[in-house]
């Protein structure tokens, strides 16, 4: 499987977070038993090490998505929107074998799939300030 199939389904964990109150094990235990078919070794761990990651670092990586927010946070945004900008972030700030340029890419192209058409262009602004400093 590719790392693009691996990046879209540790988005949807991340996305599905919040219906399982962030439970990480929850969450990994519910995925591990129904939709791993396909997966190389490689592919799990790269889902299990990001989500895992995002979970650890919510708090940091919030900040930073909130920081470049003009007038919102990010628990006004909706789900899609927030869960591929963490993903993104995490990538950018917390994993340094993703290029940036990489990451931001890859989130901006899972926008396309999953929100509306204004997304790509707001998840590109917020995530290049982030990029900024």
């Amino acid at each position: 499987m590719s790392r693009k199939t691996a990046r879209d389904k540790a988005f949807k964990l991340i996305f599905e977070a919040p219906f399982y109150k962030n439970d990480f094990n929850v969450i990994w235990e519910t995925f591990e038993q129904n939709e791993t078919d396909g997966l190389t070794q490689n592919d799990l761990s790269y889902i299990k090490s990001t989500v895992s990651g995002v979970f650890e670092n919510m708090e940091k990586i919030d900040e930073k998505i909130n920081s470049k927010l003009i007038g919102w946070t990010i628990d006004r945004l909706p789900k899609t929107t927030a869960a591929i900008l963490r993903l993104g972030v995490y990538e950018m700030n917390f994993n340094s074998d993703i290029p940036v340029q990489v990451a931001m890419n890859e989130a901006i192209e899972l926008s396309k799939v999953y929100c509306d058409d204004d997304a790509p262009k707001f998840v590109n602004g917020v995530l290049e300030s982030v990029k900024k400093g």
